[in-house]
């Protein structure tokens, strides 16, 4: 009866065989007086075949025919070990005949460079010693800034917002402009608001948050330019809030207090259409209630 052998043995046994056969095609390939009758055991596509072939052709100095097996056996197994040692092997071989090549492989392949300036001694230099005003200039940063985009201040940091407020800008680049605007403090961002709101789109007063920053003296230059804001309940309600008293004034006790602040919002309430008799009644009701309490 025949005896099955181990599953572990097996497989020693099988890669034994195999590295037998490897062994022995070295043996054959490095001792053979014509290597090129021992290639022909070699199966066409495998690595092996590409390798040695390529080693062959590099031992006998015919470089182009080792050179056209890159393509293929890159294309079949990747950019393997084997490949990058018979690749760097020709550039080495190849430097005297085309050093330039081998030089480039070279470079590229451990990364090389070489970004400094050769020093010449004794010569006068030729290089600037002084910066041109001109090129740090504010027309020449604005220039570069308006290059990338007209329509936009992309180019524009916030702290540069003000040298574009007294330039022209076209409706889509104004409106970009007060939708970064931080502050008040403008002399031309009335005009530019008031523009901004008779151009189609613009989303009405309240759409962005500078409109709420305005002081009292603004919203009404405002009016000035456009009467019809006054029937509009965002602008009614941000000019409500510069009525109130200061933070340090304590209406809500001090009667006098609260009788100017009265008054300031029954002379607003009585500029308004109809539409905010609400509001009108409500002031009123406010007004009675202090008179009430005052006999």
């Amino acid at each position: 009866m025949r005896r099955l052998l181990p599953v572990g043995a097996f497989l020693l046994t099988v890669a034994s065989i195999g590295l037998a056969g490897e062994i022995q095609f070295l043996e054959d390939f490095s001792l053979a007086p014509d290597r090129s009758a021992v290639l022909k055991q070699l199966i066409p596509g495998t690595e092996d075949y590409y390798y040695f072939h390529a080693l062959h052709y590099l031992n006998t100095e015919q470089f182009e025919k080792a050179r056209e097996l890159f393509a293929p056996w890159h294309q079949r197994h990747g950019q393997s070990g084997r490949l990058t040692e018979i690749q760097t092997r020709l550039a080495l071989l190849s430097y005297g005949t085309n050093p330039e090549q081998s030089l480039a492989y070279l470079r590229q392949k451990l990364g090389l460079h070489y970004p400094h300036q050769r020093e010449q001694l004794g010569v006068e230099p030729n290089l600037p010693i002084v910066l041109d005003p001109q090129w740090i200039s504010r027309e020449q940063f604005v220039q570069r800034a308006d290059g990338q985009s007209i329509d936009n201040l992309d180019g524009y940091e916030d702290s540069a917002l003000d040298w574009v407020a007294a330039a022209a800008m076209n409706p889509n680049r104004r409106r970009n402009f007060l939708s970064r605007v931080q502050r008040p403090d403008d002399g031309t961002l009335v005009k530019l608001i008031a523009d901004d709101l008779a151009h189609p789109n613009s989303g009405g007063f309240g759409s962005l948050p500078i409109h709420r920053q305005l002081l009292l003296t603004q919203l009404e230059d405002l009016l000035k330019l456009n009467g019809g804001l006054l029937n509009q309940q965002h602008f009614v309600t941000t000019y409500l809030t510069k009525l109130q008293p200061g933070a340090d004034e304590d209406w809500r006790h001090d009667r006098q207090l609260l009788a100017a602040y009265l008054d300031r919002l029954t002379a607003f309430a009585n500029r308004l259409a109809p539409v905010h008799n609400s509001l009108k009644a409500h002031v009123l009701y406010h007004r009675l209630v202090l008179g009430q309490v005052q006999g």
